[in-house]
């Protein structure tokens, strides 16, 4: 963790927004000035449930040069 931590100043982090905080809008911000790193929305995890596409195209196609951390 400490490799993302910039240190001549606080960490920049885009925290997530529920049914906001995916991969195009990843890409405007990255676009505008990139945080240091995102993080995704919550996987709702049920017994039943599969992973949710859109999350998982935030990670996988993340070309923003920034870590995500999945959560």
């Amino acid at each position: 963790m400490r490799d993302f931590l910039p240190t001549d100043r606080p960490a920049l982090v885009l925290a997530p927004m529920q049914d906001v905080t995916d991969l195009p809008f990843m890409r405007i911000i990255a676009r505008r000035g990139a945080p240091d790193w995102f993080v995704t929305e919550y996987f709702r995890v049920y017994p039943d449930s599969c992973l949710n596409r859109y999350i998982l195209r935030s990670i996988s196609e993340n070309e923003t040069g920034r870590p995500i951390f999945a959560q």
